[in-house]
């Protein structure tokens, strides 16, 4: 079971990123429970930022799937949040 610290809470949850899969149990939006665990896995050891590296670097595989987990998550991310943001702009107009 994947469990997020309070930091990443705030900061996903800002976002928009972070939702309930069918068990109850916090996830990012678009992947189940273990792809969370392994996208999350990969933020917690090296960061999204390749300039933040210092002496771990991951080996292309683990980015490769970084990518296809990100891609896959932010394209649901975006297509949850786009309904709501436009139906909030039209109510402040």
């Amino acid at each position: 079971m994947f469990v997020f610290t309070e930091a990443e809470r705030v900061i996903r949850s800002a976002d928009r990123a972070i939702c309930l899969n069918e068990a109850g149990r916090e996830v990012l939006v678009g992947l189940t429970e273990e792809e969370t665990a392994v996208y999350m896995d990969y933020v917690r050891r090296y960061g999204l930022n390749k300039r933040l590296w210092t002496r771990a670097r991951p080996d292309k595989a683990e980015r490769e799937t970084l990518l296809e987990l990100h891609n896959k998550h932010e394209t649901a991310r975006l297509a949850a949040i786009g309904p709501r943001a436009r139906s909030r702009r039209k109510s402040t107009k």
